[in-house]
């Protein structure tokens, strides 16, 4: 006996036959079920309903439907925990294990609820996040043009190496582990390992191959699982669910990789000093609860926070390719010596003073986040005025934690919460770089990059006296200190 022929002895219907919600209702009368059915056409459309109830069907066993409560403690294990941001699944609820066909509404019902939630929580931690494309077209070419000499190598290899193991029937351990282990993916998860506040575990490849293999699987927990929420297994839920479109979106991206260039190298070309040449690649990845990010390799964005909203996907790109180019020309830390530029030597000099090297630190690491969310705001704030005066307010914590406390280790916590989740320092820089380009025009804000944090907020307090800063006198006063102490280096 097949599956199909298994299902339809253990439920009196035939799930992969003719299916509507008049035939539902109709054996549910016969069976039991009725208000189930009644319920669950408030939480489902047909085709969702369809696809739930089959799935629960087709397993070999019903009881296997309790194994799906040990698959959050899996993907946090693996480097995938939402860590409070959305609910974990399961934790409370037990699965009605699907017997008959009464059961098997129940739990169709019980999983359905849970969808609903988590789509619910999803909108409130996450508004930007788009759950279905929108079929909207790329913009028309604007008047932006990309600076003579300058490109960027467009880099689709990830997103279509994962669409590719996405289309197989079967994928094996082997194929899901060798993905995994692509370069941008390798970038992706040092950006994460980088950011310092990511509580453990991390993702890592080999977490990665898990979430690769299980995402592309047909198995019936498997697709459950991605069903009722695409956050699961580290986004690839949404990929595997929405493939085709993913499919179309790449290939809409790289037909248009020239009006790309223009866009972001048009942008950022506002803000190079005079001689400057930027070449460089952006990468399209994936990864759970981070939307755009940068390394000493790459600027890159993880494609499902944007799907077809491009024009959120170009301020993105557009921000995130100004940190790569913040990287180019704005000063590093001469004892680095042979060591590779990054954003960690960037925000470091070599000052005699600890306390003073955190400060440096901090100044240096508002002065990258403010300038590129003045170039290219990804992340809008509800209340820009209010993110503002509080990223003034963090600032004088750090400080006084710093020259009053003395305390290196809880400045760095400080300082976290103004920068974690596109904080209130993005908005407190983008207000200096504002101040200075109202000031002084593009080629101020040019100079600024190149000489380096404490430079831009000198600049800063010349040009926004009413700048919300509590101990702004003694903030201004070590700032120059430290501009100073840099120019005679």
């Amino acid at each position: 006996m097949d599956a199909r022929q298994t299902t339809k002895a253990r439920y009196g219907f035939d799930f992969a036959g003719p299916f509507d919600w008049a035939a539902l209702e109709a054996h549910a009368t016969r069976a039991g079920g009725l208000d189930h059915v009644t319920e669950l056409r408030k939480l489902v459309s047909l085709e969702d309903a369809r696809f739930l109830l089959e799935q629960l069907a087709i397993l070999p066993d019903p009881v296997e439907i309790e194994k799906l409560s040990s698959y959050q403690s899996l993907q946090n294990e693996w480097g995938g925990g939402f860590h409070g941001m959305l609910p974990e699944q399961f934790v409370e609820e037990k699965i009605p294990v699907p017997a008959d066909f009464p059961s098997l509404l129940q739990a169709a019902l019980l999983l359905a609820g849970v969808r609903a939630k988590n789509l619910e929580a999803l909108r409130k931690a996450n508004p930007a996040y788009p759950v279905k494309f929108t079929k909207q077209p790329f913009p028309a070419e604007g008047e932006r043009v990309c600076p003579l000499g300058w490109n960027l190598e467009l880099d689709f290899s990830a997103i279509r190496e994962v669409l590719e193991l996405f289309r197989k029937k079967q994928v094996t351990q082997e194929e899901a582990a060798a993905v995994a282990t692509l370069p941008a993916f390798a970038e992706m998860m040092q950006h994460r390992r980088n950011l310092g506040y990511i509580p453990d575990p991390l993702i890592t490849k080999e977490g990665l191959a898990d979430f690769l293999y299980h995402a592309a699987s047909h198995e019936p927990l498997n697709m459950l699982w991605k069903w009722f929420n695409t956050q699961n297994f580290f986004d690839l839920a949404d990929i595997f669910l929405n493939r085709e479109e993913y499919e179309v979106l790449v290939e809409t991206l790289e037909s248009h990789a020239d009006a790309l260039n223009d866009h972001i190298l048009g942008t950022i070309g506002d803000y190079a000093t005079q001689g400057v040449v930027f070449r460089d690649r952006l990468t399209f990845a994936v990864g759970w609860g981070i939307s755009g990010w940068a390394t000493s390799a790459t600027g890159a964005i993880n494609i499902e926070h944007f799907k077809d909203n491009y024009d959120r996907l170009l301020l993105t790109l557009t921000h995130e390719t100004f940190h790569r180019f913040q990287l180019q020309v704005c000063p590093s830390d001469p004892s680095a010596g042979g060591k590779e530029k990054s954003f960690e030597t960037i925000a470091s000099f070599p000052f005699a003073l600890d306390l003073d090297r955190k400060f440096y630190e901090v100044l240096t690491y508002i002065f990258l986040e403010g300038t590129a969310t003045f170039v290219a705001a990804a992340h809008p704030p509800i209340d820009r005025e209010e993110s503002i005066r509080q990223g003034g307010e963090i600032l004088a914590e750090a400080f006084a934690t710093i020259y009053t406390d003395r305390n290196v280790g809880r400045a760095e916590e400080i300082a976290n919460n103004g920068l974690r989740s596109n904080g209130p320092f993005y908005w407190f820089g983008a207000r200096i770089a504002e101040s200075i380009v109202a000031k002084g025009g593009n080629g101020a804000l040019a100079a600024a990059l190149t000489a380096g944090a404490p430079a831009f907020f000198v600049a800063g307090f010349s040009s926004v006296p009413s700048l919300y800063l509590p101990l702004k006198g003694e903030i201004e006063s070590k700032t120059r200190e430290l501009m100073t102490m840099m120019q005679s280096a």
